[in-house]
């Protein structure tokens, strides 16, 4: 529930806000009420308010001067001003000092609760955000704390093949370490990969995240069992070891497997801001562990469909059905793709291309290797049209094409296919902006061209196509590689020498025609341009 304080000095203006407004509708349990800023900073400041509705003008006070007094004490709480004052001046100090909303009285109450719908839908998120916070620094402080364990190397040691899978070499390594397991222990692996993250985390941030998921899963599928451990993976990945009892309970025990695995992946999926899924694999003795691993790795690898669920190991399909599904059986009409991307036929583009892809999806047979094999075509695509058009890519993308985002992106159908249409969006963004460039450039140089005999300052060319001159400077400079000032120069040296060549006008005249008032600056100039002067020049043609 929300807490909300009116501040009004009419006291018919409080009783009707309070009674004409749904506050249980918007779940608003308590409403404070204020005549005056003196009661409003005591009722702010001994309860846990949300948002205040509040007046200009008021004794003791304005309204602004509250609200200057609550961002510089309490700066999470937010206001809407309602008001019979329609100054703009009111309105302006109102936003700059980050008011929700500005009404006027009278207001609607359906329009009033609408506003207030919103400033709540602000709260509730700024709450989640300190939930999580607080949820991050406890794990935060658990990893800090948190030191390997003797197990835990083991079983690295032993995945990671830096141990041998020999059972009697395996024994000395147990032996030594004082470990409680013995070469008759068995363990059933459980591969957990996350597949997404529904929230953008640095790389610190994820490790501390991976941690904390490393400690729920040890609560949520290993409780008061000593010998069962849930250690880091790879990337994104952990792997939950659970000790087996009897042959004859295995069936048992797998059914219960499974149940802890969607348990573990429901409670993720809400409080971890995650999407993931578990491989289960058989009981095996410590020497079968690691090739056991590395086929959950597999099946993990090739599942580029589904997210959110529990497999059994034996649910993995053969290689050789993977291998034929991951060949291609209609390529992406590439062709097709880089003519919408060039003519700018965003829409289309993104449709044409999530089509395709979900025509993979849909048959449910997609692994890693098609992704793979679409997005180098995808790629190659972008590169092929950025580099006709003059762009570089890298330039562009700066990490979104590079060869870790490629690892990511490919992982799921739904992770390619949004990444796909933010380099599109990318792309076209970068593509019109070049062709809106050029296109202003010609505009430009069509203007000078026709100006030449007039003065032609930079503002003038500026306000021609409506830019900023600094702007526009910068703009010319990058398209042509010319500054914009030694252009207009060149161009008047260029027609200046072409009357001085085909007509007979006195260099006076001709000085004149392409804006030059000072016979003697443009002399000068013309003889920095072609290393003469305009006397010399035309003495020199041919008679």
């Amino acid at each position: 529930m929300y807490q909300a304080l009116l501040v009004d000095d009419e006291r018919y203006a409080l009783d009707g806000l309070q009674s004409g407004v749904d506050w249980n509708g918007l779940r608003v349990g308590h409403v404070h009420l204020a005549s005056n800023i003196r009661q409003a900073k005591e009722l702010i400041s001994s309860y846990p308010v949300d948002f205040l509705i509040c007046d200009i003008e008021m004794p003791e006070g304005s309204g602004l001067e509250l609200l200057m007094w609550v961002r510089e004490h309490y700066p999470e709480k937010e206001c809407i001003f309602l008001t019979c004052h329609g100054d703009f001046a009111y309105a302006k100090q109102a936003i700059q000092l980050g008011s929700h909303d500005y009404l006027l009285k009278p207001v609607r109450y359906s329009e009033l609760e609408e506003v207030i719908g919103k400033v709540l839908d602000k709260v509730e998120k700024r709450r989640q955000e300190a939930e999580f916070k607080r949820s991050y620094a406890h794990y935060f402080t658990l990893w800090q704390q948190h030191q390997p364990l003797i197990i835990e190397r083991f079983w690295l040691d032993l995945l990671n093949r830096t141990l041998s899978s020999d059972p009697q070499e395996i024994d000395k390594a147990l032996a030594l370490r004082n470990i409680p397991y013995t070469g008759q222990t068995r363990f059933a692996p459980i591969l957990i990969s996350v597949q997404r993250w529904r929230r953008k985390l640095a790389p610190r941030d994820e490790k501390i995240m991976e941690y904390a998921l490393r400690n729920a899963a040890a609560h949520s599928l290993i409780p008061n069992q000593d010998m069962g451990q849930v250690i880091p993976w790879h990337a994104g990945s952990m792997i939950a070891l659970l000790p087996c009892l009897d042959d004859g309970e295995e069936e048992r025990e797998k059914l219960d497997w499974r149940d802890k695995c969607r348990a573990f992946i429901q409670f993720c999926n809400q409080s971890m801001y995650c999407e993931l899924s578990c491989y289960i694999g058989r009981p095996a003795y410590l020497h079968q562990i690691s090739e056991l691993v590395e086929s959950l790795g597999g099946f993990h690898k090739n599942n580029v469909i589904h997210v959110n669920q529990a497999y059994f190991m034996e649910e993995q399909p053969a290689q050789e059905e993977t291998e034929r599904d991951a060949k291609p059986t209609d390529n992406p009409l590439v062709s097709e793709w880089t003519e919408l991307l060039k003519q700018g036929e965003r829409e289309r583009l993104l449709s044409e291309v999530q089509s395709y892809l979900n025509r993979i999806k849909a048959r449910e047979k997609g692994s890693a290797r098609i992704l793979h094999y679409f997005y180098h075509d995808f790629i190659q695509m972008i590169y092929y049209v950025l580099h006709a058009k003059g762009l570089k890519a890298h330039d562009i993308f700066s990490d979104l094409l590079s060869p870790e985002q490629a690892l990511v992106v490919t992982r799921s159908f739904v992770e390619l296919n949004e990444w796909a249409g933010h380099v599109i969006e990318i792309a076209m963004a970068n593509l019109h902006e070049r062709e809106e460039s050029e296109s202003i450039v010609d505009k430009v140089q069509v203007f000078i061209a026709a100006n030449l005999d007039q003065p032609l300052t930079r503002k003038d060319i500026a306000n021609h196509v409506y830019l900023n001159p600094d702007y526009l400077a910068k703009l010319f400079k990058k398209q042509t590689g010319v500054a914009l000032s030694d252009y207009v120069v060149s161009e008047r040296m260029k027609e200046a020498k072409s009357m001085l060549e085909h007509t007979g006008a006195s260099i006076g005249i001709v000085a004149a025609s392409v804006g030059y008032s000072s016979f003697s600056y443009f002399s000068k100039t013309f003889k920095n341009k072609f290393g003469m002067t305009p006397q010399e020049f035309r003495a020199e043609l041919p008679r």
